[in-house]
């Protein structure tokens, strides 16, 4: 059976396959489906990032201030009403606190060779890793048993942006200069320790942590 002339012409037409039109707006389907895919992935991936970086950063400042509170609930003053002595340090047109005092016990986190407690020195300061150019926090612990001298130092925070230490009189007035006065009611009864990290995803928004300590041995000079 033959098949009319128009009828002939639609079934070549459509054993012809597809257009370039048709081609060209399959492609274009499939590159925005591609393109969601991948921002999809990419915000992901970021997001990912974000999260880790974020859990790294919780999990060192908590173990440092852990560390912080333990020694400074232990500040003790041995022969003076004060057991601080702060002091300000430049380092690459940045400014940080170094203090350092007198614990009542010894927690180094370093060596079990350390006696379980004494009087030791215990001297927190900021310096800079020359390879990374970060700012580290460092803990540095000595004390002096009979004649013998010992000592230790680590690095307890890394990624360091900022650090504060505050201290405040038993009327929860902050201390200002002189920073350790011989008058009664002005001597530290709590400090407020701040530290914040640097964000390495938005550097505009660092990551901040506060917390009060309140030193035991210095509440008992106000009984």
């Amino acid at each position: 059976m033959r098949l009319p002339p128009e009828n002939m012409v639609t079934a070549a037409s459509r054993e012809a396959g597809f257009t370039l039109i048709e081609i060209l707006l399959a492609l274009f389907i499939l590159s925005i489906v591609f393109a969601s895919l991948f921002a999809s992935y990419t915000g992901t991936l970021n997001m990912t990032r974000d999260w880790e970086d974020t859990g790294r950063a919780y999990s060192m400042a908590r173990s440092a201030m852990d560390r912080m509170i333990k020694d400074l609930e232990s500040a003790y003053p041995d022969q003076t009403s004060c057991p601080f002595a702060m002091e300000t340090e430049a380092l690459n047109e940045k400014t940080f606190p170094r203090l350092s005092f007198t614990a009542c016990s010894r927690t180094n986190p370093e060596g079990e060779e350390t006696p379980p407690a004494g009087i030791s020195r215990i001297t927190y300061a900021v310096r800079q890793n020359p390879e990374t150019a970060e700012y580290e926090l460092s803990r540095s612990e000595s004390s002096d048993i009979g004649a013998e001298s010992t000592g230790s130092d680590c690095v307890i925070c890394r990624g360091l942006f900022e650090l504060t230490f505050r201290f405040y009189d038993r009327d929860g007035q902050e201390i200002s200069e002189p920073f350790c006065s011989e008058d009664s009611r002005r001597r530290p009864a709590s400090v407020v320790l701040e530290l914040t990290l640097a964000n390495p995803q938005e550097g505009g928004k660092p990551f901040h942590f506060m917390t009060r300590v309140y030193p035991a041995n210095l509440a008992s000079l106000e009984s």
